[in-house]
């Protein structure tokens, strides 16, 4: 239940809130059918482990733009792996001096991060940030081929039907079983995660 969840995670501060287990993590993902056909994009695959921050920018699949939200599972060493190349995706809070500098080193980045505010079900935004992940087609299907990151199946489909449960007090919503993820510390400083 969310009303149970919600106390258990920060209020406040960049966290990396997640569904995982001792081996993978479950991340959300748009449906965008051609990246995952022969087709290959410049742009990234945009990822995000919230799923309350994906159901409130997808207005809970009501948004023409996000009808489908896929879940994807990826290995926890991948994943990782994919966070120690992350640059960041936008020059304010990037630490460079210079934006041209910013966007020569973004240019030739495969992976790139973003922070934004989470939502409470309602869309009311929260202190607590969350963390958006922009992977390199290429990349991203370097890891498919791989077998490191599979469509997983087992959601029950309910959880992407509840926006009639998304006004308060919440009593009927029920949410992934999700809490932060950790992290090392250079991946921290990598990700600007001051707290």
């Amino acid at each position: 239940p969310y009303t149970t969840k919600a106390s258990t995670l920060p209020a406040s501060g960049r966290h990396l809130n997640a569904w995982f287990d001792e081996s993978e993590i479950l991340v959300y993902i748009p449906h965008i059918g051609e990246f995952y056909g022969d087709k290959t994009v410049s742009r990234p695959v945009w990822i995000t482990p919230s799923f309350s921050w994906m159901m409130q920018h997808a207005d809970w699949l009501d948004s023409p733009h996000y009808e489908v939200i896929e879940c994807m599972t990826i290995q926890r060493l991948a994943f990782e792996e994919i966070l120690l190349d992350a640059f960041p995706a936008d020059f304010k809070g990037s630490g460079y001096q210079s934006e041209e500098e910013w966007k020569r080193n973004k240019a030739e980045a495969t992976v790139q991060f973003r922070w934004q505010a989470d939502f409470s079900p309602d869309g009311q935004p929260l202190a607590r940030e969350i963390l958006l992940i922009g992977v390199h087609s290429r990349k991203w299907m370097q890891y498919v081929i791989k077998s490191q990151i599979s469509k997983n199946s087992d959601i029950d489909e309910a959880l992407f039907e509840q926006k009639e449960h998304t006004q308060p007090p919440f009593d009927l919503l029920i949410v992934p079983d999700e809490k932060p993820y950790p992290l090392d510390d250079a991946v921290k400083k990598i990700l600007n995660m001051t707290d």
